[in-house]
This record gives structure tokens, sequence and C-alpha cells, in this order.
């Protein structure tokens, strides 16, 4: 019953980030009245970089450290 109501608290984390993601946006393109899809994809990538990371055994303050650098890095390119 522990172990369900961990992953019931977990998930509804990654839930609220994600609406915390998704309001900033939204706050953000409303004041620029501008649509733009690719700071979502940076968002993503970014994610995927600090889960990778953590699959790979490393901390996960390692992962968010090195996500803004290689998103940066991407979009540069």
């Amino acid at each position: 019953m522990a172990e369900l109501a961990t992953i019931a608290l977990n998930g509804a984390t990654y839930v609220l980030v994600l609406i915390l993601v998704a309001l900033g946006l939204v706050v953000v393109f409303g004041m620029m009245r501008v649509i733009n899809m690719a700071h979502g994809e940076l968002f993503m990538l970014g994610a995927y970089v600090v889960v990778a990371a953590k699959a790979l055994g490393l901390p996960f303050w390692l992962g968010a450290l090195a996500a803004p650098l290689l998103v940066g890095l991407a979009g540069l390119a």
C-alpha cells in the first residue's frame, strides 16, 4: 500500500511540474503574442538529457546541470 502511495505521489509531482511549465509558457507567449513551438522541443530535449543521465546511473543533479548545457549547444546548432 505504501508503494502505491509513493507511485501516486510521484505521478502527481510529474503532472504538476508539466502544468507549471505549460502555464509559464502560456503567460510568456501570451504577453509576446507569439506562438513558437520550438520551446517545447527544447524542454523535451532537456528532460530527455536528465532521464538519460539517470538511466546511466549518474546523480540527478549532474543530469540537471548537463541538461542546460547540452540544450544550449543544440540551440546553437
